[in-house]
């Protein structure tokens, strides 16, 4: 996911510095935790139906506190987050 990114920006003529190591590793492990949650969906549609907290864009804010979430290590770093964990699948 990180190269994938990576090339999006660079393709895009976009500044690397747009992407986020904290962000893309915390939201890959929701996305993966809400995928074993709903294994019997068998569309995307009805995959978020099954729990729409995936679209709320502040989600990570409730792992992480905003000062640490958009502090100047995290873009570079991936930084546990300092409210709870991200639930494991």
């Amino acid at each position: 996911m990180r190269s994938s990114l990576k090339n999006f920006l660079q393709n895009n003529n976009l500044p690397q510095e747009e992407y986020h190591e904290t962000l893309t590793f915390s939201w890959v492990h929701a996305v993966r935790f809400f995928m074993e949650k709903a294994k019997r969906a068998k569309c995307f549609n009805e995959f978020l139906a099954i729990d729409k907290r995936l679209l709320d864009p502040s989600l990570m804010l409730s792992h992480y506190r905003q000062k640490t979430l958009f502090a100047d290590q995290t873009p570079l770093a991936f930084v546990e987050p300092d409210i709870q964990t991200i639930p494991q699948y």
